[in-house]
């Protein structure tokens, strides 16, 4: 046959909500079952009603999984959707790939640590391995948009960039430093504005990054008892705001198309080798932003990334 038409087979490990549990928003599951260029072939859960809720909504025939390790070694994989708690990203992205996986499309944060993150990446050079990280609004074609019309300087050179966020600044702010990353360059140094980390696991950091000439300034609020994400950008020749992403100055984003474009791009480089929309190395890059920003919180001291 013809091997352009020839699907990509593809398996999920960790069936939460981001598999297939949220209702409001777009999952991997409702992404691949739309998205004909993918076969999904396998799932996997340690839990017995995760598997179960999946097995009722998978399409036909998809083998369903209590250990990755035996789904890695029953069936040829090609694409592996790796979905488990972050601070198993580590231990199922390297096993996957010393396994023979190729292409692997992780969760974010890319690992809980800057230290897992290096040893991973030179694991996935070694092994020549492919890991995308799923960054999603790094992927939506709405925000290249936008992100195009900024590098233009549709409104003019930036003046001031703020962020508001809660639900942790490994979980939700690298979003917005992955992204503000492509709309405004590197992060180069980092400085927290208060001193002392509350909750230690994924603390609402408030801090500076800067970037080329520009401040970008992320508070991180506790306390707020529902999803905060704002950013605030202001140039000489007007401003966009975002409030969970939507925009009154920027209207196109529809976050509902985000992980259709997620797929779109992992096809592009599966099959045409183009280039990740997060690739590691930029992942990695908002991890170490968010890991130094913690450090500076604990330390009072600036931090180069």
């Amino acid at each position: 046959g013809n091997s352009s038409m020839q699907k990509i087979r593809t398996a999920i490990i960790g069936l939460g909500r981001i598999a297939h549990g949220y209702t409001q928003y777009p999952t991997h599951l409702s992404a691949l079952k739309k998205d004909k260029r993918f076969e999904l072939v396998a799932g996997c859960d340690t839990s017995a009603r995760q598997r179960r809720v999946f097995a009722k909504k998978a399409p036909q025939g998809v083998a369903v999984y209590s250990d990755y390790r035996t789904m890695l070694a029953a069936d040829a994989i090609e694409l592996l959707v790796v979905a488990v708690p972050t601070d198993l990203h580590y231990k199922v992205c390297s096993f996957a790939i010393r396994s023979g996986i190729k292409n692997i499309l992780c969760e974010k944060p890319i690992t809980r640590t800057l230290s897992e993150a290096g040893r991973l990446s030179k694991l996935a050079k070694r092994h020549r391995a492919t890991i995308l990280v799923n960054y999603h609004r790094s992927y939506s074609r709405d925000y290249q948009k936008l992100t195009r019309l900024i590098q233009k300087e549709k409104w003019g050179p930036a003046a001031s960039v703020s962020v508001q966020y809660n639900n942790g600044i490994f979980n939700t702010a690298t979003h917005l430093i992955h992204l503000l990353e492509k709309m405004f360059g590197p992060v180069k140094r980092v400085m927290s504005v208060k001193s002392g980390v509350r909750r230690e696991n994924d603390p609402n950091v408030s801090f500076t990054a800067s970037a080329k000439g520009l401040n970008i300034f992320f508070e991180g609020v506790d306390g707020a008892g529902y999803r905060l994400l704002e950013v605030h950008m202001k140039f000489k020749k007007g401003r966009v705001v975002l409030s969970s992403d939507r925009s009154s100055e920027f209207k196109p984003i529809n976050m509902n198309r985000a992980m259709a474009d997620v797929y779109e791009n992992v096809y592009q480089v599966l099959k045409h080798n183009a280039k990740p929309r997060a690739d590691l190395g930029s992942s990695v890059h908002a991890l170490a932003v968010a890991e130094k920003a913690v450090e500076s919180a604990k330390t009072g001291k600036l931090m180069s990334v």
